[in-house]
């Protein structure tokens, strides 16, 4: 997970655990790693495990059905993949804009912290890791063409690293008199 995808993962839950009415729980792989909890911390820490999950937001009101977001890491800004029941809306808008925000700034290329040029080399690496993985299966038409937009990707977010840098280099408290 990087660190972009941690400040929109923590405004999420942040923001669905203000109001005190709501606990969550985390599905993943057939299986909850975290049920019914109000601790931000403990759900990070499990997120942070793994790679696609869906999020069930309980409201203490038992007569109301819990309503679930999906996330999943590797997108840049597209944590959140999507969600139901319109009480969720409300308590994901927060985390929306924000990933909003954050993808605005990494298309105009502004880098105003070297844990966002970090962030390009994770998400150029996770790219780079799938098209790894799409070369073990077998060969196809699909295959191919899967591989090379996860290449593309890759070589996308290298470089905007490769931009942030150069910038950070080239900016005038760097020059030398």
């Amino acid at each position: 997970m990087t660190g972009i995808e941690r400040q929109i993962l923590r405004k999420l839950l942040e923001d669905i655990l203000a109001d005190g009415q709501h606990a969550i729980s985390v599905w993943a792989k057939n299986d909850y790693l975290v049920e019914r909890s109000r601790d931000v911390e403990t759900i990070m820490a499990m997120l942070s495990l793994i790679r696609d999950a869906s999020i069930e937001v309980y409201p203490d009101q038992e007569d109301r059905e819990p309503g679930t977001v999906w996330i999943g890491f590797g997108a840049g800004t597209k944590v959140i993949r999507d969600y139901h029941i319109f009480e969720v809306g409300d308590l994901v808008a927060g985390a929306e804009k924000l990933a909003e925000e954050l993808a605005e700034k990494l298309k105009t290329g502004v880098v105003a912290e070297d844990a966002q040029i970090l962030d390009y080399l994770h998400l150029a690496q996770e790219w780079i890791r799938v098209a790894h993985e799409d070369l073990s299966r077998p060969r196809s038409k699909w295959t191919r063409s899967a591989n090379a937009e996860n290449l593309r990707l890759a070589q996308e977010w290298l470089e905007k690293a490769t931009s942030g840098i150069t910038g950070r280099l080239e900016a005038p408290d760097n020059q030398q008199s």
